[in-house]
C-alpha cells in the first residue's frame, strides 16, 4: 500500500500470485532509509496510521504523506495510494511541528498552533463536519476551529478519535466515542471537538504533559498544579 514510503517491487509476488517471501522479508520487513528524490529524507517529527505514514521534513517543516488514501487520508486532494513520499501542498507554506495517523484519518499541527484534520469523518474524527453523513471524508486538509481557543500546542491521534491540547492546557477530544474514550463521559461520538472537563475529577487543575489515544481509549500525563 505503500505506506513504508518505499516503491512496491513488481516481483512481490510469483508466478502464481503467491508472496516470494525472500522480497517480502529483503524490501519490506527489513528496516531502510525512507528517501525522497532519491535522497535520503531527514524528518524532525513523523506518524503512522493504520496503513499510511506522515512526516515533517527536517529543513523546510513540509508536511509529506504516503500509504493507504482510500478516505483522503495523505492530504492530496484525490484518494490514489501512494508508494512513495508525497508533499501535502495544501500546507506547503506551513511549517509542521507534530503530525498523527489513525485508522483512516489525520491530524496535523503546525508550529503557528493551527490544526488541520483530512480523511475519514463518519465518526466525527475530523472535528469539523456538521453532518458526517453528507460527504464523509475530505481528502484535503480542513481547519479545525474552536471559540475562544486561540492555538494548540500538542495532540494525538486515535484509531478513529483525537485529543489536543490548547496553549491554556485544557484538552479537547472529538470523534469516535464508544467506550468513553473521550474522557467526557457519555458513550457518544463528538462532531467537533469538545473540552474534557477536568473540574469531575479528583486530581483538579493540572498542567498537561503529553496526551495519547488508542483504538477506544486515551491518557494524559499531567503535572498537579501546586497552589
Amino acid at each position: 500500500m505503500g505506506n513504508l514510503g518505499r516503491p512496491v517491487s513488481t516481483e512481490i509476488r510469483d508466478a502464481h500470485g503467491e508472496y516470494n517471501l525472500s522480497v517480502v522479508f529483503n524490501d519490506h520487513l527489513t528496516p531502510q532509509l525512507v528517501k525522497l528524490n532519491g535522497k535520503p529524507f531527514g524528518c524532525k517529527a513523523l506518524g503512522a496510521g493504520s496503513y499510511h505514514s506522515l512526516f515533517v521534513a527536517n529543513d523546510s517543516g513540509g508536511i509529506y504523506s504516503c500509504g493507504l488514501n482510500n478516505y483522503g487520508q495523505l492530504g492530496l486532494g484525490h484518494d490514489v495510494n501512494q508508494t512513495e513520499l508525497q508533499l501535502v501542498e495544501a500546507l506547503g507554506s506551513k511549517n509542521g511541528l507534530f503530525v498523527e495517523g489513525g485508522t483512516h484519518h489525520s491530524v496535523v499541527l503546525v508550529t503557528d498552533g493551527t490544526l488541520y484534520t483530512f480523511g475519514r469523518g463518519d465518526s466525527g474524527q475530523l472535528g469539523t463536519l456538521d453532518d458526517p453523513g453528507t460527504g464523509a471524508f475530505k481528502d484535503s486538509p480542513q481547519e479545525i476551529k474552536v471559540p475562544g481557543v486561540t492555538g494548540f500546542r500538542a495532540v494525538a491521534c486515535g484509531s478513529n478519535h483525537a485529543l489536543a491540547v490548547t496553549d491554556q492546557d485544557a484538552i479537547y477530544s472529538w470523534g469516535y466515542g464508544d467506550m468513553l474514550a473521550l474522557g467526557n463521559g457519555v458513550e457518544k461520538d463528538e462532531l467537533k471537538p469538545r473540552r474534557i472537563d477536568w473540574t469531575k475529577t479528583k486530581f483538579g487543575a493540572a498542567k498537561i504533559l503529553q496526551v495519547a489515544a488508542g483504538g477506544q481509549h486515551s491518557a494524559v500525563v499531567a503535572e498537579k498544579a501546586t497552589k
